[in-house]
């Protein structure tokens, strides 16, 4: 066998540094091609973000000479993967092979689009290796079965490969080429998020415990991955008693699609993890859990246990082919919040059996259970799924190309790509969806925090202690930052919807959810407080003739409880998206923002609300000659004179 060397890159989906994934995957690969002789070098472009991962590359390949470079991602990296082989085709000429579950669905589209020189489909360890003897002898070694490439002649395909039978005998993945180490350097131990904060849960570690899943659900594909397996529970342990040896780190997150299909495993992993002193969140199914086995996680350290819900329409789960029952979930959230372990579920709206009477069943289901941070989402039909065929049979689905690439942003989708498989009309469907991101936000408000003690240590940080509605355990965070930003915890970019948003904490003992309003924060109180003033002193004088901008449809629910924009009357009320132009906004017809309009209302006053495009459309009010005295804006009132 030719030995060779081997770069692989996993690739990141924005600019900056972050840890919005780790390459599980890879680093079981990487290990694995090592293993058998290679040369192997790894590169986790999140570590540093996109702009400075290109600079890297770019420095490393002119210094470097590889065989093969190996790129994996899941769908939704579709556009960032299509502009990191443009990047990388000239710097080498090493093949460049595409692995992932983005190869397993719309394989073809996917190669012939993204263009690698060679595809992986299934799980790549082996077929990797198989790979690696075909490019080193073409003439002599047959396409390996779970390889595609191009030829001019077309699409060669060696189908799906085969996938590992036993996962033990792999070697531990590979983390420390794949960075793990810095990995956890960007985490700071404390999430700081508007879904969810919690600020005591420390650094942690992602890892895997089994491959696929034993179920299908029509709205989920397992890419390719085959049927479900798992490692052992000592392969396990000793893979985690490495990791936190070696980083310290003593929070474990299992990104299984489910962590175990049977009670006695969950048991052999608690009663193994208990020597380990760490703490743990994994993905069970409703059906699966008892009462001693959530005892014995929480003993384990188990924090978070993340459900599928959907829906509590036994018509809609079936149609999902979920296998559970909506009896079943409520059973489960009872258990698990009496052993105090945090719940993570959402509800999915879309499904063809979706009707507003299944949905009403599952909106009543969540406010008898007190279910307020199961947020609603939308149905994506993913390629490789049942729904994703059903929509192509119908016609839904017009470019396949452009659906792959709207489907990774979630906004994007829902103008560009929407698809509509339920009996609604694709209005109704879109106001209904519309309606329910709102009723995320408002449910939140159902469980607020109770501050107990506060004051304001400087623009960006309070020293707040915080009760829990649940549970009436009170918690001091003795630097509690806002408004939040992912990376930097503090955020001093005052777009979209800045200071509005409250924040979900998790209560540390019952580990149950609560929100704390943006307002009551003592630091930010000043904002509202600021905004009310202006507010009221512009309907005073000029109420007859404020021009609203935009229409908002998000969070409006808060802007009304948390001030007196219902004081405001508007003259005329404007928007940039389509979608909300002829609707009724405030009582008022919504019209098009543009120049024309804008010069028509150029002696009225301009009210700007929270909104992403704040800064752009007060930029554009300024060039069309709008005096600044003239525009109020929640996002720039240092801009206000």
């Amino acid at each position: 066998m030719n030995k060779q060397k081997i770069l692989l890159v996993a690739p990141t989906y924005v600019d900056e540094p972050n840890t919005m994934y780790f390459p599980i995957g890879m680093a079981y690969l990487a290990s694995y091609i090592r293993s058998r002789g290679h040369t192997v070098h790894g590169f986790n472009m999140n570590n540093v973000g996109r702009v400075e991962g290109e600079k890297y590359l770019r420095d490393l390949l002119s210094r470097e000479r590889y065989d093969v470079i190996g790129l994996g991602a899941l769908t939704i990296a579709f556009e960032q993967l299509e502009k990191l082989i443009r990047f990388l085709r000239p710097l080498s000429d090493a093949a460049i092979v595409l692995g992932g579950g983005i190869t397993a669905c719309e394989s073809e589209i996917v190669l012939t689009e993204l263009q690698p020189d060679y595809m992986v489909i299934s799980e790549g360890e082996v077929i990797f290796e198989q790979l690696l003897d075909y490019i080193a002898n073409p003439s002599d070694t047959p396409l390996p079965k779970g390889v595609w490439t191009r030829t001019p002649q077309g699409i060669v395909s060696g189908n799906e490969g085969d996938t590992i039978p036993r996962l033990d005998d792999l070697p531990f993945p590979d983390y420390e080429l794949m960075g793990i180490g810095e990995f956890i350097e960007l985490q700071t131990g404390q999430t700081w998020s508007h879904h969810k904060t919690d600020p005591f849960g420390g650094k942690y570690i992602p890892i895997s415990a089994s491959r696929s899943c034993p179920f299908k659900c029509t709205f989920c594909y397992h890419a390719g991955m085959g049927k479900y397996r798992l490692h052992s529970i000592p392969y396990t342990i000793a893979f985690i008693e490495r990791m936190k040896e070696t980083y310290g780190v003593t929070h474990f997150a299992i990104y299984d699609e489910l962590f175990s299909a049977n009670i006695a495993r969950v048991l052999e992993f608690c009663e193994a993890a208990k020597r380990l002193d760490i703490t743990f969140d994994c993905q069970l199914r409703v059906d699966q859990v008892s009462a001693p086995m959530l005892r014995a996680m929480k003993e384990a350290g188990c924090t978070e246990i993340s459900y599928g819900f959907e829906s509590a329409s036994d018509t809609v789960i079936e149609s999902m082919q979920k296998k559970i029952f909506a009896h079943q979930i409520a059973e489960a959230v009872r258990l698990t919040r009496e052993a105090k372990i945090g719940i993570q579920g959402n509800f999915l709206f879309g499904d063809p059996a979706e009707t507003k009477e299944t949905l009403q069943t599952t909106l009543d289901f969540q406010q008898q259970h007190r279910l307020y941070f199961a947020d609603w989402s939308m149905v994506l039909p993913y390629p490789g799924t049942v729904l994703h065929a059903q929509a192509l049979r119908k016609g839904m689905i017009r470019d396949r190309v452009r659906f792959i690439k709207d489907i990774a942003d979630t906004s994007r989708y829902l103008w560009n790509s929407p698809v509509n498989l339920t009996v609604m009309s694709d209005e109704e469907y879109l106001q209904v969806y519309a309606q329910l991101r709102e009723l995320n936000d408002i449910n939140h408000r159902q469980a607020l925090s109770r501050v107990v003690a506060s004051r304001p240590l400087d623009g960006f940080h309070s020293a707040i202690t915080v009760e829990c509605p649940h549970c009436q355990t009170s918690t001091s965070y003795e630097r509690f930052p806002y408004p939040l930003d992912a990376r930097t915890e503090v955020s001093e970019d005052r777009s979209s919807f800045y200071g509005l948003l409250g924040i979900n904490l998790i209560c540390p003992e019952c580990r149950d959810k609560h929100h704390l309003l943006s307002k009551a924060i003592p630091h930010v109180t000043p904002v509202f407080e600021r905004f009310d003033t202006v507010l009221s002193e512009l309907v005073r004088s000029h109420g007859d003739e404020i021009v609203v901008l935009p229409a908002m449809d998000r969070y409006f629910h808060a802007l009304c409880e948390d001030t007196a924009i219902l004081s405001v009357r508007p003259f005329a009320v404007l928007d940039t998206r389509e979608h909300r132009i002829g609707k009724t906004f405030l009582d008022t017809t919504v019209q098009k923002f543009d120049d024309e309009t804008v010069d028509s209302l150029a002696d009225k006053r301009f009210l700007i609300l929270p909104w992403v495009e704040a800064a752009e459309v007060y930029r554009r009010l300024i060039a069309r000659g709008i005096p600044e005295e003239r525009i109020v804006s929640w996002n720039f009132p240092a801009d206000r004179k």
